[in-house]
């Protein structure tokens, strides 16, 4: 038992803490029940007050809802709604994700867009946005709210996940959750990520961003209009691939002030893009061969905290992993 919470069985587990499937013992709710263990210290008890702080004030249908937090006891836990299936970054690298149409694809990044814009109409940032923070396609959860913080409470500036984060120098602000969105997004409709690769793998936070930024200001990233056929999932060959390419160039853009002022926006741009392949077979029926992934699932911090060796998890919310792994 924690608190009213009867424990049925882990999730997820880790140095500091572990996450649970838990049933209320008076209502029968189902909930994901998250605990630091006794000996955690004082920033990841910081994380999980942050991320109650920050589910207690946000509601949207792509959101976990916060039902229910003790803070003060030990260990201290917090308890969401429990999110189905399996995370993007799962299905990317399994290539399970190609089974899906792409106007389902485009619809779960519909209704992501609109989970980030609202947490932005709020005041809020998620500053973690990236595949393996995202759990299932047919009702999409964005989860993982550690990082999160109001626009004027932004602690260390360079937490995150390397590989989602914009160019160095930039300070948290909703475009650089949109600059996080545009990268995931792109890895949901190509496979790949935008800027780096597998041959990457190693490099510190800064300078897998200055490699980011490097290939984008010299277009020397992954451009869509310079695609072999079989680097392309079936369903965007034949496409416009040079209007995809506008697109993700300004979601992107190294300047903040260039990127897009709201994601629903962009993303409906890119579904109007999409339209016409929507309504077809794919063109091509070669199979997709994406090039080796970019291992970059892991939260890497300032303090170069991460976890670059291992696999992206497949149970409940792998990217809990972050937050119980620092030590």
């Amino acid at each position: 038992m924690t608190g009213a919470w009867a424990l049925e069985s882990t999730i997820g587990s880790g140095s500091v803490g572990e996450v649970w499937r838990a049933r209320h013992t008076a209502d029968g709710r189902i909930g994901a029940l998250k605990r630091l263990r006794p000996d955690a210290i004082d920033r990841q008890r910081t994380s999980l007050t942050d991320e109650a702080a920050a589910l207690l004030h946000l509601s949207h249908p792509n959101l976990p809802t916060l039902l229910d937090a003790d803070l003060n006891t030990e260990p201290p836990y917090l308890v969401m709604s429990l999110a189905e299936g399996e995370p993007l970054n799962a299905l990317i690298a399994s290539g399970a994700l190609w089974l899906y149409p792409l106007a389902d694809r485009l619809s779960a990044l519909a209704a992501l867009a609109g989970a980030v814009d609202s947490i932005h109409a709020l005041g809020w940032l998620h500053r973690d946005i990236k595949p393996a923070n995202v759990r299932g396609l047919a009702h999409p959860m964005l989860l993982d709210f550690g990082l999160a913080c109001p626009f004027d409470g932004c602690d260390h500036p360079d937490e995150g996940t390397a590989a989602y984060l914009p160019p160095l120098g930039e300070s948290p602000s909703p475009a650089s959750d949109r600059y996080a969105f545009a990268v995931t997004a792109y890895e949901v409709l190509f496979g790949a990520h935008p800027t780096l690769t597998h041959t990457d793998s190693g490099q510190s936070p800064a300078k897998l961003r200055r490699l980011s930024a490097d290939r984008l200001a010299s277009d020397a990233w992954r451009r869509p209009s310079r695609l072999a056929p079989h680097a392309l999932p079936g369903d965007l060959r034949g496409g416009d691939l040079g209007a995809l390419e506008a697109c993700f160039a300004a979601g992107l853009a190294p300047d903040p002030a260039q990127r897009p002022p709201n994601l629903t926006g962009w993303v409906a741009q890119l579904a109007a893009i999409c339209a016409p392949l929507v309504s077809q077979p794919p063109l091509d029926g070669s199979p997709f061969r994406p090039p080796p992934a970019f291992p970059g699932y892991t939260d890497l911090e300032a303090a170069g905290l991460g976890d670059t060796d291992h696999p992206p998890r497949r149970g409940w919310w792998s990217a809990l992993r972050a937050l119980f792994e620092r030590s």
